[in-house]
């Protein structure tokens, strides 16, 4: 299968046996049956492509929450590749056992994680001493409107569906910071 920038692609990135000359990152946590994950990053945008997607600043402290180590270890290379300083956690309770010491501004969170779901976490998140300013952003495969007004409800600022388009969260996380 092939990709567009900055999305996942799963086996050959481009469709092209390899043959791309466009720099991409195969992640050394990420598989997918069995396979190691590529995934293309371009380190600029293509043409007629804003440069808002980019990160608005490097070194920016990310936290990504969800029970599919995948998923998270994926969003976490890809945000890695692109400036951002990342942790990664696959529960609620690790992400609230480390948060104090990284002290992340930003949290993507995935809502339907067993145990403690990405709601009661943002709230946790929240009112953990040093992170008063902690944005929370919801990347998670509930859309419907009734998710959405839950997630802000919950404290979560903005609200990204499954599958993750990278241009787009790039966009909101520099809506976010600024």
């Amino acid at each position: 299968m092939g990709t567009q920038s900055g999305k996942a692609s799963f086996g050959d990135p481009c469709g092209m046996n390899g043959a791309d000359p466009r720099p991409s990152v195969v992640t050394p946590r990420a598989h997918h049956h069995g396979k190691p994950v590529t995934m293309l990053i371009e380190s600029t945008p293509n043409v007629g492509e804003s440069s808002e997607s980019l990160p608005p600043k490097r070194g920016l402290r990310v936290l990504v929450v969800d029970d599919n180590a995948d998923a998270a270890d994926l969003l976490g290379d890809a945000l890695e590749a692109i400036g951002y300083e990342v942790r990664v956690a696959y529960d609620g309770a690790s992400a609230l056992a480390l948060s104090p010491s990284f002290r992340p501004a930003l949290a993507l969170l995935d809502i339907g994680m067993p145990g403690m779901n990405g709601f009661e976490l943002a709230t946790r998140l929240h009112a953990l001493v040093g992170l008063e300013g902690l944005k929370c952003v919801a990347v998670t495969g509930y859309g419907q409107a009734d998710d959405r007004r839950l997630s802000a409800a919950h404290g979560f600022e903005a609200h990204i569906l499954k599958p993750i388009d990278m241009p787009s969260l790039g966009h909101e996380l520099r809506r976010l910071m600024a």
